[in-house]
């Protein structure tokens, strides 16, 4: 665990020694976050007081969380989005080091700008009106899955190796994106075969309905040991098969 904690606080100093550009940064996420939730939820709450079940505390619970949890994870997991680490074969060096090389890789590198959406997240789900255990239940869950998706998709980069790494990072946003999609607009069997198929589900909406309506708590288990499962064995897989410097990085394929 040193070897996580040093470099936390190194990527946390790097930061602060740029106050005036890590302000404006995190300002504009904040901004950012702000006018999303303005143009998306407000305007359709202002038209109808409850959507299927969802109101406006429902809202706010789901992209408050949404927010934070991509802050936090980000904050303190940034290295598992930096798939030009494996593509480039510079993963070599975790190896070399005897520590975790999950958490040596995950830590290894932190977005300033997830600082505001912390920041955000947490002044939404003031406004939420749930408890603190409702919100740590849905902020938990969205933390876990967010992690254990992107262990696949750094899984899925060890293996194959000849992937374009912005490809792989576009990858890796879209369950945020799903997570906070309003789930009136979807049909049952869809909300099913995201869980399994993109996380963005299991990571936002489905643990919502379960804090506000009690529903779908077989498929939110059966969802987080599957990507438990799914994560645990490509990231081992991924170790072995890793070639690093010694294969052809994406570029040369």
């Amino acid at each position: 665990m040193i070897v996580p904690l040093i470099q936390i606080r190194k990527n946390i100093l790097s930061i602060i020694s740029y106050p005036k550009a890590a302000f404006l940064e995190i300002t504009l996420t904040i901004l950012n976050n702000f006018t999303f939730v303005f143009l998306v939820w407000f305007l359709i709450f202002s038209k109808f007081e409850n959507v299927s079940g969802w109101g406006f505390s429902e809202a706010m619970l789901l992209i408050g969380s949404a927010m934070l949890g991509f802050g936090i994870v980000m904050f303190f997991f940034g290295g598992l989005s930096n798939f030009e680490k494996i593509t480039d074969g510079e993963f070599d060096i975790y190896f070399l080091r005897p520590k975790s090389i999950f958490l040596q890789y995950a830590s290894d590198s932190m977005e300033l700008s997830t600082l505001g959406d912390v920041f955000s997240g947490l002044l939404i789900l003031m406004l939420s009106g749930y408890g603190l255990a409702e919100v740590l239940f849905v902020l938990s869950i969205f933390c876990l899955v967010f992690v254990l998706f992107l262990t696949v998709v750094s899984g899925i980069a060890l293996i194959v190796n000849a992937v374009n790494p912005l490809f792989l990072e576009e990858m890796s946003w879209m369950p945020v994106n799903v997570s906070t999609w309003p789930s009136f607009t979807l049909p049952e069997i869809l909300k099913v075969i995201l869980v399994f198929l993109l996380p963005g589900m299991l990571m936002g909406i489905i643990p919502v309905e379960f804090v506000a309506k009690g529903e779908y708590l077989g498929l939110l288990v059966s969802g987080i040991l599957f990507y438990c499962l799914l994560a645990f064995v490509l990231w081992r897989t991924g170790l072995k098969k890793y070639t690093g410097l010694s294969g052809s990085g994406w570029m040369s394929r």
